[in-house]
């Protein structure tokens, strides 16, 4: 997709946000063991955990792209509710942010993440979700519980509560399953790659830009 020069400008942002956001988690996690309850930190835990992941599917390391996943899920069945942060799911946490790490070096040194073994990784996280019990999120709008129901021609607008404000107005979240979201980063992650090939060119070749445009 890229020429050479490109790709190595990439391998470099890819590198230097990975290892950004590798820290950030371990920190966050630490934060956690103090404070389980801390949503706020969870989520964005989750958020650097996901944007790892979305590097490397960008990057094609499947490998490495597979374990963050996997690790990705748990964090949200934690943002769900399933199960609280403790000393163990960080343990496993922590080891797999090692093994990324590690992988991540033999990547530098010229190497790839197909000979990577990440069993162990694998089946201690497996063996959390299945303590976890708990389905990916489904799509769901928050809705109220209510009686009324739309009627043929209505619209969300039409609905009023006793308070008299709509229901609409008090939709204030949308749940989405981990493959939705995956499907959005990934085209979030697409447009992120062609912007920084054309910052790249811009840089090196304006002219060849104004062609391109």
């Amino acid at each position: 997709m890229f020429d050479e020069e490109t790709q190595k400008a990439l391998m470099a942002e890819f590198f230097a946000e990975n290892g950004e956001a590798l820290n950030r988690i371990e920190r966050g996690m630490l934060q956690l063991e103090a404070n389980p309850a801390d949503s706020e930190q969870l989520n964005a835990v989750f958020r650097d955990m996901h944007t790892v992941k979305g590097n490397c599917r960008m990057m094609e390391f499947q490998r490495l792209e597979e374990l963050t996943h996997t690790a990705e899920t748990l964090l949200d069945r934690l943002r769900d509710g399933k199960a609280q942060f403790n000393q163990r799911i960080g343990s496993v946490l922590l080891a797999v942010l090692d093994a990324v790490r590690a992988v991540l070096e033999e990547i530098v040194r010229g190497g790839n993440d197909e000979t990577a073994d990440f069993s162990q990784e694998h089946h201690q996280l497996q063996q959390l979700l299945d303590e976890t019990d708990g389905a990916s999120v489904a799509l769901d709008l928050e809705a109220d519980d209510g009686d009324d129901e739309t009627a043929p021609g209505d619209t969300a607008s039409d609905r009023t509560t006793p308070g008299g404000a709509t229901e609409s107005s008090q939709l204030d979240s949308v749940r989405l399953s981990i493959d939705r979201l995956d499907t959005l980063m990934s085209q979030i992650g697409e447009l992120g790659a062609t912007f920084n090939h054309l910052r790249y060119l811009i840089g090196r070749d304006p002219e060849q830009v104004n062609q391109l445009l």
